[in-house]
């Protein structure tokens, strides 16, 4: 199972989670978010990375430009979207470079889903007004029947203390963990990254 540590802003946060086993880190492309940084810092974070971790660009209704200079200067491996993109702007780049960020009310929204030409979903909690990074924990349940037939990054309010319940419910591809390692949005709390991996290796989930 895969883990990405997501709001990375500094290479300090980014080396501790890369040495504790994080298989992908994310950098958020989005100014309204508290976790946002800019290109030229994620440039000069992925630049000192371990080639083994992947980076993932985070937007929210991105102009395809900003997608595209990111791609081409910042070392970003898979792209995220995170906002109200339509299948056919995924549809821009590889299947394989791609997620979707997801929220989940019903059964019904699996079938819509399918239309995505993505990797991934990141099954992520709603929280009016907040895009990501909530704290709160998604619906578990509706996550687990996503997971059963899409790979689902697991999203919304994961931690140390929760990180096992949350992979045995709902049997996901990966974890996508942001506030749950901070000490503040955008700062990482480097005890509980390790915890974090630790409890899950512990569990032999990773």
């Amino acid at each position: 199972m895969k883990v990405k540590i997501c709001g990375i802003t500094n290479i300090d946060d980014a080396m501790v989670a890369a040495e504790a086993g994080a298989d992908y880190l994310g950098f958020i492309v989005f100014p309204k978010s508290p976790r946002y940084v800019a290109p030229e810092t994620i440039r000069e974070i992925t630049a000192q990375l371990p080639g083994n971790v992947k980076k993932v660009g985070v937007f929210v209704n991105p102009e395809p430009e900003l997608v595209e200079e990111v791609i081409d200067h910042c070392g970003i491996d898979i792209i995220q979207l995170h906002g109200d993109e339509l299948p056919e702007f995924a549809s821009r780049y590889p299947r394989d470079k791609v997620w979707k960020a997801v929220h989940l009310t019903e059964v019904a929204q699996m079938d819509d889903l399918a239309a995505y030409p993505v990797s991934a979903f990141v099954v992520d909690s709603m929280v009016k007004g907040l895009r990501g990074g909530t704290g709160v924990c998604c619906d578990w349940q509706l996550a687990a029947q996503a997971s059963a037939r899409f790979n689902v990054m697991l999203a919304g309010g994961i931690n140390a203390d929760n990180a096992v319940e949350a992979v045995r419910a709902v049997n996901p591809y990966g974890l996508d963990v942001a506030s749950g390692v901070e000490k503040s949005p955008g700062f990482k709390d480097h005890g509980k990254i390790r915890n974090l991996f630790n409890n899950l290796r512990k569990a032999n989930i990773i």
